[in-house]
């Protein structure tokens, strides 16, 4: 067994000696890909949700489907460049380019009943509803 840490970390010295040496020996090898990894997104659109960067909250993340796809209910973290948190860095390890990644903000909720409950019952702002739920700036926002 050869083991050499991630590609992604050379300036720790890793390198890609160990994949070059399986190659050597005739081993097959996948195609390597980021993994445990922040969601960043384009700074334009990323723009409206910068403000919130800072703002934590569980949430459900998903992707893929029921046997390749995995699920799971961590800390989401919004930053200035996208999202992050255990819950994303998780994910990452299971989505593939072009699959959604499906975020339940309220995953302890039945929203769209409490919600429409709420307006019926009340005059109050969705805001002042929803920041029960969620972070009083995400709920504003």
């Amino acid at each position: 067994m050869v083991a050499t840490g991630g590609l992604s970390i050379s300036k720790i010295g890793a390198t890609d000696f160990a994949y070059r040496f399986a190659k050597q020996f005739g081993h097959k090898l996948i195609d390597t890909r980021s993994a445990l990894v922040p969601l960043t997104f384009v700074a334009a659109d990323w723009a409206p949700f910068s403000a919130l960067s800072g703002v934590s909250l569980e949430v459900q993340l998903a992707t893929g489907n029921r046997k390749t796809g995995a699920e799971f209910n961590e800390d989401l973290l919004l930053t200035h460049r996208g999202l992050s948190g255990l819950g994303v860095l998780q994910i990452s390890s299971y989505w593939q380019p072009g699959e959604p990644i499906h975020t339940n903000l309220l995953p302890e909720q039945d929203a769209t009943n409490a919600l429409l409950e709420a307006k019926t019952g009340t005059k109050r702002q969705i805001a002042n509803l929803l920041s029960e739920w969620v972070p009083q700036r995400l709920a504003h926002v």
